[in-house]
């Protein structure tokens, strides 16, 4: 057992005689059945996982045992890769656009089986019975789909992308998630499932010249590969051979009508083309043969978790799928003998039975002869006298180790009271000591009696009381691309800083040099060609207007009036910011440095991991409290990361030091989820928290109001009622305000004014644009989260016509597993019609209906019950829009979605995928409308970014901007409708900086010196053909400021697109030139060609003419303020001009030298 001094866990089972036996008898391949404790399954699976050396597959009843039996898999094997086989989340026979995360999860699996192994380790995976049924890509196909490439293969790339169409992969511009591709020139990036980053394969000609892994948030490559194994990503091959598929649904074809067979066949058509993949989830049963059990061969072991349940759930699954199908046959949704897309019992039965290794693992005894129990047990208490862990110690076995699986080792290695004890990252070994620490919380411990020997697992759950942290695994790492994003898209509009509002129409090669001009509309049909050099001139136009923006005459005296205004307002305003943060340096307000155990304990209790922008948000509110001068913070994230978390760390920390807290919130029903939040989180400490709000008796209302005065009450949560100037506080500290910008200047400032040295928390569901937080650096405090939680598991979308099957089946699953469901119509004349439809279309659920306009006690009555599960349909307005938090609410529908902007959609999704489940949101349209037809984009959009802080880009351009407006306010939202949010954002900045150093010098959001050599310097559509990531490289170089910085984009660019052609590589000498005309600080512009260049500058060079020939030996003229200067290289005018400015500035900083030495 001892290798090194260190213990192997699984040697305690596989000294064991039981297990032994059992191992012994699989390996015969006589089926075995083990009893044992729940909490053990894990351990037991990785041990029989680990002994036999074998892929291993683990059946469940339902999906939620599934996963919950996967976590525990993930704490006991690290060895392994842990895969879950998920429900394709699919309403069956529905026509309806899915999105691809579960198909992705379970390609995973099918590739692991298929050859042994993923990522390069021996998988586990784990599927519910209802998984396990649901039909998928046959074996055969996913073989001939499959490939194996290796540096110095000779394949046609035509062949090549042929081949990764077929197999599911979509063409992108730029690669960042699984299942996408792009083509530049030689080099092609895809992003396979066999790898956790994708690859690029550099072409010569047909050669594989390499393959290397690459990162998605940077896009350059890191790593060299020999070769990469690529398998299918899309589980329904619609490409298949149209004569095939008639074979293999021969029953159905052979009893159709030719009308019937026309139509289908052209729908399947316009699937192949990519016009109607609504359709593929509906035909899915024609195209999917196989299934898991394909994959499955004789030596893969199968372990059946509590076998009575999974024969329980197929008789149900059987009668529900029976009773759907012959439904829709009646309706005529579906004709008869249509394929069906999930396997029979027959089928499922006697495909469970074809292999010979398997294991059940059960709680309950039975009466079977070939029963096996294993001593697991609950931990149990010996002594309640002593302390959390001491009391499960049994004292008398001397041999039994005690290992502590926790998400608090210090504070465990603290209660114990001994440094000697040693933490462990991994479960996998620990020493030979009494007791262990392991740094992951298992979540449920037990006592394991062997033989001659013992083991205690405990855990937060047995010592704490507390919940595991939940975890979610990705296997890919798709963080979206920080160097793709395109400055604008064609006909959109744009801001130029010198010409004003246009319309950006596209690119075009002008003169002798083919150089490559960006293209502006105007008024009047005028148009603007900007060389593509000074792109950084023009920024997209963002405002609060729905309106399309005037655009502005070329010439015209109005768009230098309308900068010269704003800029003037703008620089009022970044005085009077400065005079207020000034104003509140010197206010002495209260400094809260106490810190107690408690806080620590608080910290620990948090059940999720605090994500990058949280920890840093709570260090800023940290200091800002213990600082002496009063904090006037606005802490800003979208929906659900975790703004609330932080929220009530700073109100802890207050009320630990002695003072009281008032939250401030914009609605009851927030008011009350605030007040239920704060009691949980709060509840083991000795702090009084009441709510005051609509809901609350005038009675109670009153009582609340003589407690504060008296101060017995610690923290206090209300809408406007605390505005009420009888409310005296008996010693505030602090004022938080959820959802700032839905209460008025005046009522902020009502309390600002009796308490003038409180501490002020503003939170802001309403995200702000990064430029703007960098341009309040210093003026206003701010705190950003812009990460989305860790591990939190991602929503699954689906897009669909109203369908009262699809409705009723959803809402069945959600209740099924005793979860709730939100259905959101946000007209409240047909509220109750739609409620009355939902009740008929599932008589079996429990509905409510809710909305603002509701008597204040009947809302609360509603709102109340439902979050205790009293009921399991709430049909509501978008009241669910702002703080709302529901755990078990776990599937969204959105009627008449279309009608939604998409950050509102956005928000509303957020409201669920807030617990361990798996969670479903449906964004409806009317029944005569065609997906493809509506709202495509915004809807696409959503359904694409099923991972929060995906796609985060798109879908919260607009709530930015509302951001930036309730920052600002409404004068400055004009202005920012005026010049575009980005133009303001930039000026904003610029002011600000020249404000705190006392200077008036110009911005430095782009290059004012221009360079403009007759010659040809662009970005080749031949080597970039894409307008958006030339457009991107175009603005990425023009903001360079720095000459390292280039090289490094260099490198990057080669990486990504091959060699750099002349013509780019004189892009960049010239950008090299500006940067060099920039720091010089007194070259204005370089004009010219290769034969001749004139250098113009803003002082006259007569007094130190010269000093400048003397020193200079190239060829040049000087005259007043100019420089003319004759190449001897033609070919080389540019790497001469830079030498020439390099020399400039070296002569003219040992000018300044001897002048500031005299």
């Amino acid at each position: 057992m001892k290798l090194n001094h260190l213990i192997e866990v699984h040697e305690f089972l596989h000294n064991n005689t039981t297990f032994s036996n059992v191992v012994s008898k699989l390996r015969k391949k006589i089926p075995q059945k083990l009893v044992s404790y729940k909490s053990s399954f894990g351990y037991l699976i990785s041990t029989l996982s680990e002994k036999f050396n074998v892929p291993t597959v683990v059946i469940t009843s339902n999906p939620e045992e599934s996963s919950a039996i996967l976590d525990s898999i993930n704490f006991w094997s690290s060895s392994t890769s842990n895969l879950n086989f998920t429900e394709r989340n699919e309403i069956f026979l529905e026509k309806y656009k899915p999105d691809n995360k579960s198909t992705k999860d379970r390609m995973r699996c099918l590739e692991a089986l298929s050859t042994g192994y993923f990522q390069n380790k021996r998988p586990i995976i784990c599927s519910s019975i209802q998984s396990l049924s649901t039909k998928s890509l046959s074996k055969e196909n996913f073989d001939k789909l499959s490939m194996k490439i290796h540096t110095g293969d000779k394949i046609n790339q035509k062949d090549f992308i042929d081949s990764l169409i077929s197999s599911g992969y979509t063409h992108s511009s730029i690669v960042e998630s699984v299942g996408q591709f792009a083509k530049r020139g030689d080099i092609i990036d895809l992003f396979c499932l066999s790898e956790q980053n994708p690859i690029r394969i550099d072409f010569f000609y047909d050669e594989i010249e390499s393959i290397k892994l690459f990162e998605t948030s940077s896009q350059k490559s890191y790593k060299n590969l020999n070769n990469i194994f690529i398998s299918p990503v899309q589980e329904t091959n619609i490409f298949q051979d149209l004569e095939k598929i008639k074979i293999n649904n021969n029953i159905f074809f052979s009893n159709t009508n030719a009308e019937e067979k026309k139509n289908i066949l052209e729908e399947f058509a316009s699937m192949k083309k990519g016009e109607r993949t609504d359709l593929i989830n509906f035909y899915s049963g024609f195209f999917d043969n196989g299934s898991l059990f394909e994959y499955i061969n004789e030596n893969i072991l199968i372990i059946k978790i509590e076998n009575h349940n999974i024969d329980l759930e197929m008789n149900l699954m059987e009668t529900r799928r029976n009773d759907n199908y012959l439904n829709k046959i009646v309706k005529k949704n579906i004709l008869p003998n249509f394929p069906l897309p999930y396997m029979s019992k027959n089928e499922l039965t006697k495909s469970l039975e074809k292999n010979k290794i398997s294991l059940m693992l059960d709680q309950r005894n039975s009466i079977d002869n070939e029963l096996n129990k294993l001593e697991f047990s609950i931990p149990k208490i010996f002594d309640f006298t002593k302390d959390s862990i001491f009391r499960y110690i049994d004292i008398k076995n001397k041999n039994e180790k005690i290992i502590i699986s926790t998400d608090y080792p210090s504070r465990i290695k603290e209660i114990i009271g001994s440094d000697k004890t040693k933490i462990f990252d991994d479960i996998k070994i620990f020493s030979e000591d009494k007791i262990n620490i392991i740094s992951k919380n298992a979540g449920e411990g037990f006592r394991f009696t062997g033989d001659n020997e013992s083991f205690l697992l405990l855990t937060d759950k047995e010592i704490f009381g507390r919940k595991k942290k939940r975890v979610y695994k990705s296997y890919s790492n798709n963080l979206p691309s920080s160097v793709s994003s395109e400055p604008f898209k064609l006909n959109d509009y744009v801001v130029h800083i010198d010409h004003g509002i246009g319309k950006f129409t596209g690119t075009i090669q002008l003169g002798s040099t083919d150089k490559e001009f960006i293209v502006i509309d105007y008024k009047n049909e005028d148009k603007l060609y900007v060389p593509s050099d000074q792109i950084d001139r023009i920024q997209v136009y963002k405002s609060f207007q729905k309106n399309e923006p005037v655009l502005d005459t070329l010439g015209s005296n109005k768009w230098i009036k309308t900068k010269s205004k704003v800029k003037k307002s703008i620089e009022i305003l970044a005085g009077e910011l400065l005079q207020i943060y000034a104003a509140r340096e010197n206010i002495k307000g209260k400094s809260y440095v106490k810190s107690t155990e408690w806080y620590k304990v608080l910290e620990e209790s948090f059940e999720y991991e605090e994500t990058p922008d949280q920890i840093k948000s709570i260090e800023e509110i940290n200091q800002d409290l213990i600082s002496k001068n009063p904090m006037d913070r606005l802490l800003c994230g979208d929906v659900g990361f975790g703004k609330t978390e932080v929220a009530l760390r700073a109100a802890f920390k207050v009320v630990e030091n002695g003072y009281q807290v008032a939250i401030l919130v914009p609605t009851t029903v927030l008011a009350l989820q605030h007040f239920k939040t704060f009691k949980e989180r709060f509840e083991p400490f000795p702090i009084e928290i009441e709510y005051m709000s609509r809901f609350v008796s005038n009675k109670k209302n009153n009582e609340i109001v003589q407690s504060l005065d008296d101060g017995k009450i610690d923290i206090v949560i209300g809408t406007h009622k605390l505005l009420n100037e009888k409310l005296n506080f008996n010693n505030l500290g602090l004022l938080i305000i959820d959802e700032e910008h839905k209460f008025g200047v005046e009522q902020k400032e009502k309390i600002k004014k009796r308490e003038i040295d409180i501490d002020i928390l503003s939170l802001s569901a309403t995200p702000i644009p990064r430029t703007l937080s960098l341009a309040l650096n210093g003026v206003r405090d701010l705190s950003v989260i812009n990460t989305p939680p860790e591990n939190r598991v991602p929503v699954n979308n689906y897009l669909s016509i109203f369908s009262e099957d699809l409705i009723r089946e959803a809402i069945l699953r959600e209740i099924d597993r005793k979860g709730q469901v939100f259905f959101v119509n946000n007209e409240i004349f047909n509220i109750e019609i739609i409620a009355q439809q939902i009740k008929k279309i599932v008589p079996e659920a429990k509905v409510e209906v809710a909305h603002g306009q509701m008597e204040k006690k009947q809302l609360e009555t509603i709102i109340t019950n439902f979050m205790e599960n009293k009921f399991d349909v709430l049909i509501c307005t978008t009241i669910i829009e702002s703080g709302i938090d529901m755990p078990n609410v776990n599937t969204l529908f959105i009627n008449n979605s279309h009608k939604f902007g998409l950050s509102q959609l956005y928000q509303i999704r957020g409201r669920i995928g807030r617990s361990e489940k798996s969670s479903h949101a449906y964004f409806l349209l009317p029944k005569d409308s065609r997906i493809n037809d509506l709202s495509e984009e915004r809807l696409n959009a959503l359904i694409n970014t099923s991972e929060f802080g995906s796609g985060y880009d798109i879908a919260l351009r607009d709530l930015e901007i509302r951001g930036a407006g309730n920052i600002l306010g409404k004068e400055q939202s004009g202005n920012i409708s005026s010049i575009g949010l980005e133009l303001y954002n930039s000026i904003l900045e610029s002011e600000v900086e020249s404000l705190k150093n006392g200077n008036e010098e110009s911005p430095d959001f782009f290059l004012i010196n221009t360079v403009d050599i007759d010659i040809d310097s662009r970005i080749p559509e031949e080597y970039i053909d894409d307008i958006k990531i030339r457009l991107n490289l175009y603005m990425r170089l023009s903001k360079i400021r720095d000459i390292k910085d280039i090289f490094e984009v260099k490198k990057e660019i080669k990486d990504r697109f091959g060699d750099i052609p002349l013509e780019l590589e004189r892009l960049i000498n010239i950008t090299r030139i500006k940067i060099l005309c920039h720091k010089s600080n007194n070259i204005i512009s370089i004009t010219g060609n290769n034969e001749k260049v004139t250098i113009k500058f803003k002082e006259s060079l007569l007094d130190i003419k010269f000093f400048l020939e003397s020193k200079i030996e190239e060829n040049i003229e000087i005259k007043s303020k100019t420089l003319m200067f004759i190449p001897e290289d033609l070919e080389k005018v540019l790497e001469e001009t830079e030498i020439l400015i390099f020399k400039l500035i070296k002569l003219q900083n040992e000018i300044i030298e001897k002048f500031n030495s005299i």
